[in-house]
């Protein structure tokens, strides 16, 4: 059993022979303390410097939502058009060139040569996030400024014939009430 009870203590003198160690660690630290910093110091330098040579981006957003054209006796609403319509035709680029040729060219630079627009629909609402990046904050304002004013353009004819349907469905209705008031005034004169 000695040997045994000799061979235990032996193989637990290797294993902790073999354990690194947090004093080592430290001592090696120390030493490379002043090229730790200076690393630490040169690296913080070059970034500093990279950040502000970089030319700022803004980022615009806007969010557009639908309107509603009617809302139906079972309580459905009717929109002008549908969300991923919407976002399809802004995503394919169908009033970029609209918005380029509407736009003042700026002092310095050039006009984008095509416009990216992000357009997200946030979970749960019936409305989408549009965001365009730009370095000029007023060309990015102008530019979403003029996809809003497109949209609504597009949609004009749609809310007006769905005005004049309105307004006509109203004066069949004033129509029919004013008649039916007239029958019952009769019917309260005349003699039975």
């Amino acid at each position: 059993m000695d040997k045994n009870q000799s061979e235990i203590q032996q193989q637990q003198r290797d294993a902790y022979d073999d354990e690194i160690e947090l004093m080592d660690l430290l001592q090696v630290l120390w030493k490379w303390k002043y090229l730790i910093l200076l690393g630490t110091f040169a690296c913080a330098v070059v970034a500093a410097i990279v950040s502000f040579n970089m030319t700022k981006i803004y980022e615009v957003k806007m969010v557009v939502s639908p309107g509603i054209l009617k809302i139906e006796e079972n309580g459905k609403r009717l929109y002008i058009d549908s969300l991923q319509n919407i976002q399809t035709m802004i995503e394919s680029g169908s009033f970029n060139e609209q918005i380029l040729e509407g736009m003042d060219k700026p002092a310095e630079g050039d006009l984008p040569e095509d416009l990216e627009f992000k357009v997200v629909k946030p979970k749960g609402l019936n409305a989408l996030n549009i965001s365009y990046e730009t370095a000029d904050k007023k060309e990015g304002i102008q530019i979403l400024s003029d996809l809003s004013n497109l949209l609504r353009e597009k949609f004009k004819t749609v809310v007006s014939y769905y005005q004049q349907e309105y307004e006509i469905q109203k004066d069949q209705q004033s129509n029919e009430l004013k008649t039916e008031f007239q029958m019952e005034s009769w019917t309260a004169i005349s003699p039975t």
